[in-house]
């Protein structure tokens, strides 16, 4: 079978949703409820830029895609893959990395300095692939969703706050309440790119500014879920989500929320608290892109970076390698920008009880720079020395 690769230029958001729907037909996660409306909003919402996504046609058939979006993020100039699918008679034929060879030229064009995705943590082939193409795994992200009868939201009745209405306009007032930087999916600028209703809520504890609350409901989505760190332990977040709940529950009986930093622990610890179910978790890998002279019209990796808890250069990132027992468990990137630093440097759940080896080997040594790890935490069945 024959194709050829070309931009997404001229494509309409139906030929592209039939186009999304026949790949995702057989993904892990059930893409069935997605309609026409709501894909071509959740594309308009991460940016997509049609000139900058490539396709794969056969006899005019679109058979292929990878809907690429270029915003700022971390503070530099990234591209977005807002959705990459194959349809299955056509997989296995290199096409994803034919595509993304096509558009390499053209981000290099504008400045692109990092090209970011997500991907199933359960999608093994996938991570292997893009392991393979250069992509290293930079946080991992977790999801919940909260049904509204089971939900835990009783916040105290003297509590001085306040729950506002907001206007996009006031969401730059909000980006120092992140403890991390939001994913793509989820960053302010997505949400004021967002074409049609959004719900923009804003808490103020005792007059100032305390938290924030962005509720897509299109899809049915918690975007963002913030609160000043003085105000934290307050209740505002739950009476922001009391609010939600309150205004949307007759209609809907669950809501999500995606994305939440796997590493945030006290956000996580806050979310099962107030009755959220974890759901699924997935990647946000990275790659870093810089011009090659040997190889011009290509981005091959460029693996920089960072410092242990000093920020230097906000765009330094550490790469590490980490071994479990002998074997290579993880790859990981530590940011030395506050918004996307990795708090812990590893984790892992669920092993036998029993002695076990951990090992960091770090990747890309600079001077200047270091790893310090200062605790290890270890949970068992019992105490080893009561």
């Amino acid at each position: 079978m024959t194709y050829t690769i070309d931009t997404l230029s001229g494509q309409s958001y139906s030929d592209l949703y039939h186009a999304f729907m026949e790949a995702f037909a057989d993904y892990l996660q059930d893409a069935s409820h997605v309609t026409v409306d709501s894909f071509t909003n959740r594309a308009i919402k991460n940016g997509v830029d049609p000139a900058l996504s490539a396709g794969a046609f056969t006899d005019g058939r679109l058979v292929g895609f990878t809907m690429v979006a270029v915003d700022q993020f971390n503070s530099t100039r990234c591209a977005f893959d807002a959705g990459t699918g194959i349809i299955k008679p056509f997989r296995g034929k290199g096409i994803a990395k034919e595509m993304f060879d096509f558009l390499a030229p053209r981000l290099q064009e504008i400045g692109v300095k990092h090209f970011i995705l997500e991907v199933l943590t359960e999608n093994a082939p996938a991570i292997k692939a893009y392991q393979k193409a250069g992509f290293r795994v930079a946080r991992a992200l977790d999801s919940f969703e909260l049904f509204f009868e089971d939900a835990r939201l009783d916040p105290g009745t003297h509590a001085p706050i306040e729950i506002e209405t907001l206007s996009k306009s006031e969401l730059p007032a909000y980006q120092s309440f992140f403890d991390w930087q939001p994913s793509w999916e989820n960053s302010l600028s997505s949400v004021a790119r967002i074409p049609n209703q959004v719900t923009l809520l804003g808490a103020r504890y005792q007059g100032e500014r305390a938290g924030i609350l962005v509720y897509y409901p299109m899809l049915n989505w918690i975007l963002c879920l913030a609160v000043k760190k003085k105000f934290r332990r307050r209740e505002v977040a739950t009476h922001l989500l009391a609010t939600l709940k309150d205004s949307i529950a007759a209609r809907v009986p669950k809501v999500r929320m995606i994305n939440v930093q796997h590493s945030d622990r006290g956000m996580v610890a806050f979310l099962e608290q107030v009755g959220f179910q974890y759901t699924f978790d997935q990647y946000e890998m990275e790659m870093a892109l810089v011009p090659s002279s040997q190889n011009p019209g290509r981005l091959p990796v460029r693996h920089y970076s960072a410092a242990g808890g000093v920020l230097v250069d906000a765009d330094k990132v550490l790469t590490a390698d980490i071994y479990l027992d002998g074997e290579l468990y993880e790859q990981v990137n530590l940011p030395t920008h506050h918004q996307s630093r990795r708090l812990e440097l590893a984790w892992k759940y669920n092993l036998e009880n029993g002695p076990h080896r951990v090992k960091l080997v770090w990747t890309n040594p600079e001077e200047g720079y270091s790893i310090d790890v200062n605790s290890l935490l270890v949970y068992g069945p019992a105490p080893d020395h009561p």
